[in-house]
């Protein structure tokens, strides 16, 4: 009975080293295979200023001679999350952020990206940024200041060989999920598989100084 259940142990372990083994094997095929993801999140506009419309008619707030209601602050993030650098050359165009609504973009900042030089302008429909080098794993922050409405933000532009996608369709991607269940479930499948270890090792154990004491 001891010697079957240990045979059974050791096929479920070996069941388990060649699921692990395949997810390497998988992972290591991915990394090799060349990927360009330009990812861009724009999930953080921050409001600057709101005026109550209570106080709408008695309260006026000016900026460079515009009466201001509401203004924004949106975050766009830009980043290089594939395994190839995206250089100036993989780029069909310049980078378009589109903002829609009826208002106005007063701002614009790319300075805060160190060692990484983006040129950009805007005007009442958007944002322009010129191609620029971005390595695997950097990323860059653009910030543009609207008045008198909350944007919905889009970004534009087409990679030579990669693809350009939102912050959510990358983590929706298979390799996303495949990543995200193997941090999951490592520790789980570690736990099984030491116990499962340690049932074989004190086996023997079991058989020579439990066994003569039930069956005897």
């Amino acid at each position: 009975m001891l010697e079957v259940l240990r045979d059974a142990v050791w096929q479920f372990i070996g069941a388990i080293l060649a699921l692990l083994a395949l997810l390497v094997s998988l992972w290591i095929y991915r990394g090799q295979k060349v990927r360009k993801f330009l990812v861009w999140d724009a999930r953080t506009i921050v409001p600057l200023i709101s005026v109550h419309k209570s106080v709408q008619e008695e309260l006026e707030i000016k900026f460079r001679g515009q009466v201001v209601k509401e203004a924004y602050m949106a975050s766009i993030m830009l980043a290089n999350r594939g395994n190839s650098p995206i250089t100036q050359q993989d780029y069909d165009g310049d980078i378009i952020i589109h903002l829609s609504g009826k208002g106005e973009i007063v701002s614009l900042d790319t300075t805060e990206n160190e060692d990484i030089n983006i040129a950009g302008s805007y005007d009442e429909s958007g944002i322009e940024i010129k191609p620029f080098l971005l390595n695997p794993g950097e990323e860059v922050i653009v910030r543009a200041t609207m008045l008198n409405y909350k944007p919905q933000i889009d970004v534009r532009t087409r990679i030579v060989g990669g693809r350009l996608m939102s912050y959510d369709q990358f983590e929706n991607t298979a390799g996303q999920k495949v990543k995200r269940w193997v941090l999951e479930t490592s520790p789980a499948l570690l736990s099984v598989l030491i116990s499962m270890v340690l049932v074989v090792i004190f086996t023997p154990v079991f058989k020579i100084l439990i066994e003569p004491l039930i069956f005897k």
